[in-house]
């Protein structure tokens, strides 16, 4: 549904918009003038509301798939290659007497990362706390190679992970997050991956955690850990990659 959502936008916006609002706005992430759109002119009838973790994931060197991923389509109907995305959050603070909101302005690089961020008001760039941490687990040590099918021997990290994500209490969001290495196809990637973030899923719900806290995402290769020469030999480019194959649970505070 949510990808159905964005090629619509994105088709809208070929027949009227630009890819930036402001002016001046160049690949290194520069602004000659930063314009910010009305929060009238929005598609969207509401300021986000998310998980602070969530909003504070968003950083400079973010691809833009991910950031899709973490906040959705852009509310001004940017399209898709769009070298500027804005966003309208709702603040900590915000209750239907107060609606206080922050604006996020992203602008992208020519690879498609995010190379700066600007907010309205300033004060937005620090409301929203740092990051949570993830558990990260060893993919080969979860699954058998190249495939989704949990190991039986992996049942003690995933005891360990569901008592973890158990002491954090009954409310905010679990983000399970597959990645791979950079082997294979982006596409083939992306559904192994997907496949393995489905399965650490599916244990968290058997094991009492609420299906609808959880969001499981296969991010495939777009964020390595691993710095690995392609020269190497095939068996010692896998093994020096192991650390690109992993499983990622953020267990994120209930919004504020």
């Amino acid at each position: 549904m949510k990808k159905s959502l964005f090629v619509l936008l994105a088709a809208v916006a070929l027949a009227g918009c630009t890819s930036t609002v402001s002016k001046n706005v160049r690949a290194d992430g520069s602004v000659g003038e930063l314009v910010w759109p009305s929060q009238k002119d929005s598609w969207r009838d509401e300021a986000l509301r998310l998980p602070s973790p969530t909003i504070a994931a968003v950083k400079v060197g973010l691809e833009r798939k991910n950031v899709f991923a973490l906040l959705d389509v852009p509310h001004f109907r940017e399209i898709n290659g769009a070298r500027e995305w804005n966003y309208i959050l709702q603040r900590p603070e915000y209750t239907r007497e107060n609606q206080a909101v922050c604006h996020l302005k992203l602008i992208y690089s020519d690879d498609d990362r995010i190379a700066a961020m600007y907010w309205l008001p300033e004060d937005c760039a620090t409301v929203y706390g740092e990051p949570a941490v993830p558990y990260r687990l060893a993919a080969d040590a979860l699954f058998a190679f190249d495939t989704a099918t949990l190991r039986p021997q992996a049942d003690a990290a995933l005891a360990d992970l569901l008592a973890k994500v158990r002491a954090h209490g009954d409310t905010g969001e679990v983000r399970v997050d597959g990645f791979t290495d950079r082997l294979g196809s982006a596409t083939y990637n992306r559904e192994l991956s997907q496949a393995r973030a489905d399965a650490v899923k599916n244990y968290l719900v058997r094991g009492g955690i609420a299906a609808s806290r959880i969001r499981a995402a296969g991010l495939g290769s777009s964020q390595p850990l691993a710095h690995c020469a392609d020269s190497l030999p095939r068996g010692e480019l896998i093994a020096c990659l192991q650390p690109d194959r992993r499983v990622e649970v953020t267990v994120s505070s209930a919004a504020r």
